[in-house]
């Protein structure tokens, strides 16, 4: 067993490029990826649909201005559930100042941020829209939740606003019209 893997770390390292080259066996126990399968960009397919543009683009911002990070996002764990991961990064450099790439380590943060809050508002909307008339109530109301926070946390991106009044409205129509409430 290697230091990295005694400690309770997700653990990568990535080249100059920014593509990884090394995850620990607490990395690929949590995912439930293989090293082959992570390597590169393949350790995104396991980012939540909607925090993948956002880390990636921040990533690359850092990557490029060579500077230290954190982010926060949800990783798919063992193939199944969100949870929330907190990243940070640090630039390596050779004795010449020369950049190597990145080592960073994560923490599941996922008890103290709440699990309920690393299923997505888009999640929680699907699952009201499908739900039968014994769960429509709490389902529509958790949905909106959701969607109101999403809303307060604010986006930058005009297609997800569109997307949330939408999600809403839908929301209040299926209220009214099969709930009978205003």
């Amino acid at each position: 067993m290697t230091l990295s893997d005694s400690l309770p770390t997700l653990i990568w390292c990535s080249g100059s490029d920014g593509l990884c080259t090394y995850f620990n066996q607490r990395w690929l126990e949590f995912t439930g990826r293989t090293m082959e399968a992570s390597l590169g960009d393949g350790w995104a397919q396991d980012l939540h649909p909607d925090d993948l543009d956002r880390v990636v683009q921040d990533y690359y911002h850092f990557l490029q201005h060579r500077q230290k990070f954190r982010l926060e996002y949800r990783l798919r764990y063992q193939g199944g559930p969100y949870k929330w991961i907190v990243d940070f990064g640090a630039p390596v450099f050779d004795s010449s100042q020369g950049f190597l790439g990145y080592i960073g380590g994560c923490l599941d943060v996922t008890t103290i941020k709440g699990s309920a809050s690393a299923t997505s508002w888009r999640e929680k909307y699907e699952a009201a829209l499908s739900a039968d008339m014994d769960d429509l109530s709490s389902r529509i109301w958790a949905a909106e939740v959701a969607i109101r926070d999403r809303m307060e946390d604010g986006t930058g991106d005009p297609r997800e606003k569109e997307s949330l009044d939408n999600s809403l409205q839908t929301l209040i129509e299926m209220k009214r019209d099969k709930l009978g409430m205003e």
